[in-house]
């Protein structure tokens, strides 16, 4: 059997969680999560459940927001406002039949 390089395996990888995420759909996602919150409510209380959510909402702001990997995905996969401006604009500069 062949041995593949790391890298190559780090964007197999990569691309796979990529596609995985792009083919979830979301309201499937907010319903299980809807359903799971509460179960949890529902096993540990409000307080509980409350508690949890503070966790976690620390525990993402930790490991994606203060490390750097939310903002970068954010910026690598959704293009800013003046990009999509610019391009709107290109397109309707070279409509045929409009002037330009």
């Amino acid at each position: 059997m062949m041995k593949l390089p790391l890298w190559l395996c780090a964007w197999l990888l990569a691309l796979e969680l990529v596609i995985i995420l792009l083919l979830v759909p979301g309201g499937w996602t907010d319903h299980m999560i809807q359903q799971e919150s509460a179960l949890i409510k529902q096993q540990f209380g409000a307080q509980g459940s409350q508690w949890i959510e503070e966790q976690a909402s620390k525990w993402f702001q930790s490991s994606m927001v203060d490390s750097g990997i939310y903002p970068g995905i954010r910026h690598a996969f959704l293009p800013r406002h003046k990009k999509t401006s610019t391009l709107k604009a290109w397109k309707i500069l070279r409509t045929p039949g409009l002037p330009g």
